[in-house]
């Protein structure tokens, strides 16, 4: 699952995510038009004000290259801007799996 590199507090007084960070080299952080401490108001023409985290970070996601319309408050101005889903950068990827041993001569037996 994709998304589009922002991390939300979800400020209980109002029912508002805030933006607190931007995963470098993401999609929000690369457009240049989000910014820490901005408000995020709708996600995809859903206001999301009041929604649960998990609901809210689902609408944010999906399939590598799709685009997701926000709209965001910065200083009392609301804004929309367009970003384009991309591989979480900062997910865990999967361990490598040790090579396979190479097999070994017995020994005691010499080669003629």
């Amino acid at each position: 699952m994709a998304s589009v590199g922002i991390k939300l507090l979800m400020r209980k007084d109002t029912g508002a995510f805030q933006i607190i960070g931007l995963v470098p080299g993401g999609p929000a952080a690369q457009s240049g038009m989000v910014q820490e401490n901005d408000t995020l108001c709708k996600v995809g023409g859903k206001d999301v004000t009041g929604q649960k985290l998990e609901s809210v970070q689902k609408l944010l996601q999906g399939a590598v290259g799709t685009k997701v319309r926000i709209k965001l408050m910065r200083s009392g101005m609301q804004f929309d801007t367009t970003l384009a889903r991309a591989e979480d950068a900062t997910a865990k990827k999967p361990a490598l799996k040790p090579a396979a041993p190479k097999p070994v001569e017995p020994r005691g037996k010499k080669k003629l």
